[in-house]
């Protein structure tokens, strides 16, 4: 059976994550003792191939991949939630090496891990060009108690954190920050880096939905990774989804680095969310009829109509079969999705806009809401969700 480390002993597979931690926060964070999370390991007193779990999800393979029987026992331990929790959807294996990544086919049985390639850039003095300017109508602001002040209302989750962090460190700049657009007492865009360790962090990007394409992305981010670079950071990674076009565009405009293209490998463990995921994996690298072929096994689920509909319906559109793919959006309404604003970010939707069908489902979704809120295009990192 796979054994636990206590957290004393976490610096014997240190070795066995040299690259790994080296680019990706969350592994050394862990490693490090900065954050809560798990080294799971064959053997205690000499490893050979171990797992770090952070957040019972985010998980990272380092040593010897062909251990057979730590790999039939780990799998078995995942498949029982044993270290994920019984409330656990999935598990994110992030850039595995090639040898590890042949183990993940087989780690679950009957769950493929869903693939997404990534790219990480960094921001590094000398390679970053400078914040611009915060466009007008808007106030740039540092995220720190002050801002309570000029907001209204609850505040954001992410501005939420970086405050609550700061408050509890003797030394807040080592343990978060970040700064906000605010428009009429609303923060309508913001950038954070709440995960630090040693002189790296890792930076997190949000603008509503209704407030994108203003220049607001660039401008709070170019003025976080500005204040981490003066403030003791020598590099400030942006991660991101190879298809977040949006947020590539935005790391090469600020002239950072590409210095990593890896897969993050998605294994989930329930039959709806797996094929769901598998499904809108397909639609967002436009594989129209594949998302179909795995929709049909979604749609044959009891609890499988609302995601299965909305992505057949997505899938047509892609297609350009409009007859069907109202349909199938309709049809989702009817089985409870009512996510409107990813009816107008989806792209293989987009050449249904402005039709009659269009703004009568659009009026279905919306009622007598006037905003569509969404994560939206302007974001470094994205979730794939867990139904």
């Amino acid at each position: 059976m796979p054994i636990s480390l206590t957290p004393e002993l976490f610096s014997r597979v240190q070795p066995l994550f040299s690259v790994q931690a080296r680019r990706h926060l969350f592994c050394a964070g862990v490693l490090a003792g900065k954050y809560a999370g798990q080294v799971i390991v064959d053997d205690p007193d000499q490893p050979r191939s171990a797992m770090v779990l952070k957040g019972e999800m985010w998980a990272y393979l380092g040593g010897d991949a062909h251990n057979a029987a730590f790999n039939q026992a780990l799998g078995a331990a995942l498949a029982a939630k044993q270290f994920v929790g019984q409330d656990g959807w999935g598990v994110l294996f992030n850039a595995p090496s090639a040898a590890w990544r042949s183990v993940l086919d087989t780690l679950v049985a009957d769950r493929l891990p869903i693939a997404t390639p990534r790219f990480l850039y960094v921001a590094k003095v000398g390679h970053f060009r400078g914040a611009p300017p915060m466009p007008q109508g808007f106030a740039l602001r540092f995220i720190d108690a002050s801002l309570a002040a000029e907001v209204a209302g609850e505040m954001p989750a992410d501005v939420q954190n970086v405050l609550n962090l700061r408050a509890n460190s003797p030394q807040p700049d080592q343990a978060a920050f970040g700064y906000a657009a605010v428009q009429d007492q609303t923060c309508v865009s913001w950038a954070v880096v709440d995960c630090i360790v040693g002189d790296q962090g890792e930076i997190g990007l949000v603008t509503r939905s209704a407030y994108q394409k203003r220049g607001l992305g660039m401008a709070v981010s170019g003025a976080t990774i500005a204040y981490g670079l003066a403030h003791g950071l020598a590099e400030i990674h942006w991660d991101v989804v190879s298809y977040n076009i949006a947020s590539v565009r935005m790391a090469e405009k600020h002239g950072l680095q590409l210095c990593q293209t890896y897969d993050q490998n998605l294994i989930i463990f329930g039959q709806v969310s797996y094929l769901a995921n598998l499904a809108w994996d397909h639609l967002d690298r436009g594989r129209f009829q594949a998302t179909l072929d795995v929709c049909a096994q979604l749609l044959a689920l009891e609890n499988g109509q609302k995601y299965g509909h909305f992505l057949s319906g997505a899938a047509q559109g892609g297609l350009g079969n409009g007859e069907k793919a109202f349909f199938h959006l309709h049809q989702a309404v009817d089985h409870g999705w009512d996510d409107a604003g990813e009816l107008e970010n989806c792209a293989p939707l987009q050449g249904l806009r402005g039709t009659e069908a269009w703004e009568a489902l659009r009026a279905r979704l919306l009622g007598d809401k006037s905003e569509l809120v969404n994560g939206g295009e302007d974001t470094a990192g994205e979730w794939l969700m867990g139904t």
